[in-house]
């Protein structure tokens, strides 16, 4: 067992984690107890501060002796422990195995940002890993899942996962825990074949062991690798999306052309991904033939709850989904010689015709009178029409003639009445109505001052 003591601390050496502070998931298992009785061997010559985390699900009624039993260990090793006790009140009636994962992750983030920690350890092991393979490929998606359970990764801001026994098979911590006499539980529920996890550990790995007694090497293997080409491929699609992106945050659909068809998906994979949308085998294509459609220069496509991919032109981007329930137009009164800032887009001012004094870059709305309730600064409604001599225009087709992109049609700034009658979409089109009469005197100005 000295022999896997040295590969444990050589493991611990290539993670970096010597001087470190961590919290030790365990469990009461024999993984987790092997993993803490390993760490207590190489604390001294590692200079590690070990915590411990346990959770009591309350699923099962031996939790009570393990919980017991952990204490009193923890006691015995001067090793803190922090533990949690899942109330049963918070029992999903489905998807309890789902829900207590993120019940114990959302519990060591707590412990780790009260006790100031930097890494937390797991004790996924090389069968951990192979089912975690098997399952994923069995379930299909995306090739990023197959590279399964990473030896170490990020786990929120200056924090890491570390999962120091994914060199080791199950067999040889069994027989670590053995060898040195080791106490732990076994959960009954990992001798049931109802879930998918368990059926894979029992039928299918043990006959793929069969085949190749080196099978969990393999598989260890190609995760390395696919992980290596992974790094490759996200600084590829990286590079060529800082290409893409314009310094509004849209991207540039005639750089997007211009690209192969693997890398057009590649990046529309890695920018799906930055919205958190969930990838479907298919969507990233889907996508690719709307964004190259070239009958189609407007396109409004809803990815999920939050996100909709916007094509418009020469550009296309991402939008968040505000439901209409939600969804408010912003309006301002425009009241005489008050002005109206609007950041970026420069400010608008209702002046008296005599109190009006130029400025270079002005752009001006003359009229004779104003309309009954007054003028309003707002975005644009659905119905908006411009008023003019020959009839009534939708503000819609303006935008459009005008090549207006689908994102800034809803933030595109107008002058209305208290309805939707429009005299003004600024930097496009005026009414030539807003002067009244013919040779009326103008007796008030309309100032869009950038």
């Amino acid at each position: 067992m000295m022999m896997m003591l040295r590969k444990f601390q050589a493991q611990l050496a290539k993670l970096g984690l010597a001087g470190k502070k961590v919290l030790v998931a365990v469990s009461t298992g024999c993984d987790s107890m092997v993993l803490l009785d390993l760490l207590l061997k190489s604390q001294r010559r590692f200079n590690l501060q070990i915590y411990v985390a346990y959770v009591d699900h309350q699923l099962r009624p031996a939790s009570k002796v393990e919980t017991a039993f952990i204490k009193d260990y923890c006691h015995k090793s001067q090793l803190p422990l922090r533990m949690y006790t899942w109330p049963l009140a918070a029992h999903p009636a489905k998807g309890v195995e789902a829900a207590a994962r993120k019940m114990r992750y959302d519990f060591f983030k707590r412990v780790m940002a009260t006790e100031q920690l930097t890494t937390l350890l797991t004790a996924h092991h090389a069968d951990d890993q192979a089912e975690t393979f098997l399952m994923k490929l069995i379930r299909g998606g995306q090739l990023a899942q197959l590279t399964a359970i990473a030896p170490q990764r990020n786990f929120g801001a200056g924090k890491e996962l570390v999962r120091p026994l994914l060199g080791f098979t199950k067999q040889e911590l069994a027989d670590y825990a053995q060898a040195n006499n080791l106490t732990y539980f076994e959960d009954e529920t990992n001798a049931s074949d109802d879930y998918q996890r368990n059926r894979i550990r029992h039928h299918l790995l043990p006959l793929l062991k069969a085949e190749n007694p080196q099978v969990l090497d393999h598989i260890a293997a190609y995760r390395t690798q696919l992980s290596d080409l992974l790094a490759l491929g996200d600084e590829l699609a990286a590079t060529n999306i800082a290409k893409m992106k314009a310094a509004d945050g849209s991207y540039n659909l005639k750089v997007f052309q211009t690209y192969s068809p693997k890398l057009q998906v590649l990046c529309l994979q890695h920018l799906l991904m930055e919205q958190g949308v969930e990838l479907r085998t298919q969507l990233p294509e889907e996508l690719r033939a709307g964004l190259l459609d070239d009958r189609k220069p407007n396109l409004k496509l809803k990815l999920n709850k939050e996100y909709y991919l916007l094509k418009s032109y020469e550009r296309f981007g991402f939008e968040s989904v505000c439901p209409k329930s939600q969804a408010r137009a912003v309006s301002y009164n425009l009241e005489l010689n008050e002005w109206i800032d609007l950041g970026a887009a420069g400010k608008v001012g209702l002046v008296s015709f005599e109190d009006y004094q130029a400025r270079s870059g002005d752009d001006c709305l003359e009229l004779s009178e104003l309309p009954a309730g007054g003028l309003v600064l707002r975005h644009r409604l659905s119905g908006d029409k411009l008023v003019t001599t020959h009839g009534r225009q939708k503000v819609k087709k303006i935008m459009i003639d005008n090549k207006v992109p689908l994102a800034q049609r809803k933030t595109s700034w107008l002058v209305a009445d208290q309805g939707q009658n429009v005299y003004w979409v600024l930097g496009l089109k005026k009414s030539d109505l807003s002067r009244g009469a013919v040779n009326a005197k103008i007796q008030y100005i309309v100032v869009h001052r950038s």
